[in-house]
């Protein structure tokens, strides 16, 4: 038995059980579409005689062009649909099934007549998925069986991008706390948050050694009341947010923000605090000293 396929010819014998068979390399497989198969008697002398007989098959390929248009998955896109695209080759044709798996969720969808395919997600299924990849599959009909059979299938990566960011507005508004302001018994410290953070993330705010637990707000803002101890002993207070709607792919994000604190002492007025008659007939000098982030 001698096959032919692309080109090429692979040898065999039939055996005992009148049956035959050939190992092929696929490329000449994929590279055809009809195997041509030629059998020789050998029993017959002279009268050896041969048969051929053509077998058509289909070569079908599926390609992801593209998922959530650059292959990155951002926050943002995790709150709306994205579209994952691609494209079929071969024997394929308009019709014909294709169905895209990702995060455990099967999505279907048809081929068009361009021969391309398209399929729009949920953007937080791409982001939950434990595997950031996408899985398709184009079906077709055997020309055999009649019935639908997976011709071929692909995967595709994708890259998951979260990054939130967090800012904290001026300490008391301009960044020095006054002594005045440092007497009261709690200083509120707040700030917003943007990027990939969202409403009810978490934010964490942290001076003198202590921790202050918040969350974000609807509008993107966030405060805390602080001991105004812990802020009159310090000179610097940091905040950091913690995603909480991104699955494993949850981030965080810090910023420091450096205040000054000031307080002034009058230590002596007349040197001894009592004015006699005899000072009030000559200049009195009132001495004190400033602490903190007060200068020269």
């Amino acid at each position: 038995v001698v096959v032919t396929i692309d080109g090429q010819h692979y040898e065999t014998t039939v055996k005992s059980d009148l049956t035959w068979s050939v190992a092929v390399d696929s490329g000449h497989v994929t590279d055809s579409s009809e195997v041509n198969a030629t059998v020789t008697t050998t029993h017959y002398g002279t009268h050896n005689q041969h048969a051929a007989a053509n077998e058509a098959y289909k070569v079908v390929s599926i390609t992801i062009d593209s998922i959530a248009t650059d292959g990155e998955v951002t926050g943002q896109d995790s709150l709306h649909e994205q579209t994952i695209v691609g494209h079929v080759n071969g024997d394929a044709k308009e019709g014909d099934a294709v169905t895209v798996t990702v995060g455990g969720q099967a999505y279907d969808t048809t081929v068009d007549k361009n021969l391309n395919w398209n399929v729009s997600v949920p953007g937080h299924v791409l982001m939950d998925a434990d595997k950031d990849a996408v899985h398709a599959t184009v079906s077709v009909t055997s020309p055999v069986t009649g019935q639908a059979v997976v011709a071929a299938d692909t995967d595709k990566a994708y890259t998951v991008s979260v990054h939130p960011t967090i800012d904290i507005n001026p300490i008391t508004g301009d960044d020095v706390v006054t002594e005045h302001e440092g007497d009261a018994k709690q200083i509120s410290v707040s700030g917003t948050v943007a990027g990939d953070a969202q409403a009810d993330d978490n934010v964490v705010v942290t001076i003198d050694g202590q921790h202050y637990e918040t969350t974000v707000k609807s509008d993107l803002t966030w405060s805390v009341a602080v001991d105004s101890g812990h802020v009159t002993d310090s000179s610097e207070v940091n905040a950091t947010v913690t995603t909480t709607h991104y699955g494993t792919h949850n981030q965080h994000a810090a910023a420091n923000e450096a205040y000054k604190v000031v307080s002034i002492t009058i230590d002596s007025i007349a040197t001894d605090g009592e004015v006699t008659g005899q000072d009030s007939l000559h200049e009195q000098t009132i001495v004190g000293h400033v602490n903190g982030d007060a200068k020269e």
